[in-house]
């Protein structure tokens, strides 16, 4: 997560177009501008593909909001390190500072610091055994006790398990020196949207809309899988390259909730006391601001703040402190960004979108992230969205006067919504208190009396001991590289035994004592890994559980250890991004062909070097391979297919000669979201006889495709506009 530019996506060619010394480079779409003289050349004619489009607004005018937007972001900034300065005065304790070249968890060396945030600081680091380079985020030590140990788990967790191309990756949750949490995640070269708008002003309706429209995609991805973001702001929101592609990043899910199943409701209270409000200020939504219970329209909400920002280069409320933006977010009336200089060009269409995600009560804004993005697909299709006619919650304003949105009931008098704030002055109180301590980042927990110098202090056990604790949310940890057993690799005796006490059978492993094997999860669900302990020592189950297995680069190096489970005594193997690699797949191949359920999501390092070994698995009935790199003529080469009923494959690459392979298999659930489909692929996929569930989410479908898919009798018909999300 540098702050550095980003790799241009065309660099050689702009080179070209302009000489070094004239050269602009655009830092949106990495095309060089055009040089005023230059207009109109022959020159000018040859290039102008690789030239700048993003703005035809006057170098002035763009500068005149820049300088705006930079003044904002620079206050900002100025008022949260001044805050800092007077509570690290006053004896708070600093970030952590690791020098560079410590070695963090015996894996990872410090290269330089990234960046530091209220609760924790970021560093590049390079990982010893891959010689690759990850962003490393380090809780701060003042926060090292049970509460923030959980958030920070559950925040590496909720990446951990998000696997979609807008969200950035984690690979590895441990304790350095039994004190300091971290977390490794992928490393971007890039801008926030913040960052772009102080540098170069509002961005261009065009440009601002595939990008919303491409994080939309990753938040109802998100939304489906019960999470709810609640901070999206232009600072989480990160342009950059990727592969050497333009990519957006959705950022910072340090405060994420989970919503949904009872079982989630009651870890998250283990994590949330009454009363507790997250988020920033400016992008709240009035729900969210008052304490009460947010779900996936309160980031809808801060969504349509961030875009009538991008767009404008204002918040649409900003007030002298944060009490009076909390009190806007609740009351004041929606601003029209056509009143704003920068809206002046602004579709119509664009307002009433923007009024729609900014309606004080839910139930007025868009229901799902697929919503809103249907209708900024339109806008950047050109064509109209329909005027809601939202009814204010606080009385009739002039911006919904010039929208055409009122509509009275009684003889023309409007009434104002039944919505109480009355439990909302003192949850602003604690707001603006917190808000002194933090800047523009809010966090309110409770008490607020300061903690005394002992409680401050990181505290191994409160850290050590939750490693242990079944009940703690997405207990996932990391394993240390440089550990090595101390004589257990030569041990031959099987892990698992089934031990009756009683009326009560249960499945018991005794693992190394020297070393950990991994991580042991019965909570799986969706593709989810959820809670899960060390594969080390005694550990006891339930005889009928359904265990999910995420071995440790270790086996590598010591696949007998593979050996030693049985046939049953896991469901699913997970190769995680760290432990996927041509050596540990042939291994899992060689030493436990038995596995029914094979997961290697985002698996860079599985190559086709190794895809031979797959037909090693005799009973191979579930396959997730999203993400990986492999094409499907590579795939089609192994023989493991026979008896596949799954595959999970987004983002599929060239999956036509795989479909083929799978017609004599018994499949019956395929997911290929988010794939470039040819219409032989259609046709392969209507000869699937036997499938029940198709998902093509994100992919193009046409009218001709939706008419071969209508051949599949169990599967409900699909409709051409799907394809569009």
């Amino acid at each position: 997560m540098s702050k550095s530019g980003p790799s241009l996506t065309a660099p050689e060619a702009s080179a070209l177009a302009q000489p070094a010394a004239d050269r602009d480079v655009c830092r949106r779409c990495g095309k060089a501008r055009a040089i005023k003289s230059r207009e109109g050349s022959f020159t000018a004619y040859l290039f102008q593909e690789l030239r700048c489009h993003c703005g035809d607004s006057s170098s002035s005018q763009r500068r005149s909001a820049a300088d705006r937007g930079a003044d904002r972001v620079a206050q900002r900034k100025q008022f949260t390190q001044a805050v800092r300065g007077l509570a690290n005065s006053a004896g708070a304790p600093c970030q952590a500072q690791f020098a560079n070249n410590t070695i963090v968890g015996g894996t990872f060396k410090i290269v330089s610091l990234i960046g530091e945030g209220g609760m924790s600081a970021v560093y590049l680091a390079e990982h010893l055994g891959l010689h690759r380079n990850f962003a490393l985020k380090i809780l701060s030590p003042e926060l090292v006790n049970e509460n923030g140990w959980l958030r920070f788990q559950s925040e590496a967790q909720t990446l951990a398990a998000l696997n979609h191309r807008t969200f950035v990756k984690v690979y590895d949750l441990g304790i350095h020196e039994g004190t300091t949490p971290f977390y490794s995640m992928d490393y971007l070269r890039g801008y926030s949207l913040e960052e772009l708008i102080a540098g170069d002003g509002p961005m261009p309706l065009a440009q601002m809309l595939s990008t919303f429209i491409e994080i939309l995609d990753g938040l109802a991805y998100a939304h489906r899988n019960g999470i709810v973001h609640r901070d999206l702001k232009p600072a989480n929101i990160m342009i950059c390259t990727v592969d050497g592609s333009r990519a957006v990043k959705l950022l910072d899910f340090g405060i994420s909730k989970l919503i949904g199943s009872a079982t989630t409701t009651t870890k998250m209270q283990q994590l949330t006391s009454a009363g507790d409000v997250f988020g920033s200020p400016f992008y709240m939504s009035p729900e969210q601001s008052g304490g009460e219970a947010v779900d996936a329209r309160s980031d809808i909400y801060s969504l349509g703040c961030s875009m009538f920002e991008v767009l404008s280069g204002f918040v649409p409320y900003d007030g002298e402190n944060a009490l009076d933006t909390i009190l806007m977010h609740q009351e004041a009336e929606i601003p029209s960004i056509l009143d704003f200089e920068a809206g002046s060009d602004l579709p119509p269409s664009i307002d009433i979108v923007l009024a729609k995600c900014l309606a004080k009560r839910p139930d007025d804004r868009y229901q799902s992230a697929k919503e809103l993005a249907l209708d900024l697909t339109r806008i950047s299709e050109g064509k109209d969205v329909q005027d809601y006619g939202l009814v204010s919650t606080v009385g009739e304003t002039n911006a919904m006067k010039r929208r055409g949105r009122i509509k009275s009931d009684d003889g023309g008098q409007f009434r104002a919504g039944s919505r109480k704030l009355t439990s909302v002055p003192l949850a602003i109180f604690m707001l603006t208190v917190a808000a002194l301590a933090l800047g523009s980042y809010v966090v309110f927990q409770g008490s607020l009396r300061p903690k005394s110098a002992d409680e401050r202090q990181p505290s191994r056990n409160s850290v050590s001991n939750l490693e242990l604790l079944d009940s703690a949310p997405g207990v996932w940890t990391h394993f240390d590289y440089a550990q090595e057993p101390k004589g257990s690799e030569k041990d031959q005796t099987p892990f698992s035994s089934l031990e009756t006490v009683g009326n009560k059978t249960k499945l018991v492993f005794n693992f190394p004592e020297d070393i950990a094997l991994g991580l042991l999860s019965d909570d799986f669900v969706n593709g989810l890994v959820g809670v899960g302990r060390n594969a080390k020592g005694r550990l006891e189950y339930p005889s009928n559980v359904e265990l999910t297995y995420t071995p440790t680069t270790i086996l590598k190096k010591y696949p007998q250890y593979l050996k030693r489970f049985k046939p049953g005594d896991f469901h699913i193997l997970n190769l995680d991004q760290s432990a996927a690699g041509d050596e540990m797949l042939k291994a899992v191949a060689a030493n436990a062909p038995w596995i029914e359920y094979l997961v290697f999501k985002e698996a860079k390092d599985i190559t086709a070097k190794s895809i031979p070994s797959l037909s090693s698995f005799y009973n191979l009935r579930i396959l997730e391979a999203s993400g990986s790199t492999i094409s499907g003529d590579i795939l089609a080469q192994a023989d493991c297919w026979a008896k596949l009923e799954q595959l999970h494959w987004e983002q599929a690459n060239n999956p036509g000669p795989l479909l083929k392979k799978l017609q004599s298999s018994p499949i019956t659930v395929l997911r290929l979201e988010h794939t470039n489909l040819t219409s032989e692929d259609f046709e392969s996929i209507a000869k699937l006889s036997g499938l029940t569930n198709l998902t093509l989410t994100g992919s193009r479908i046409t009218e001709k495709d939706c008419k071969v898919l209508a051949k599949l009798k169990h599967v409900r018909p699909f409709k051409p506009q799907e394809a569009s999300y």
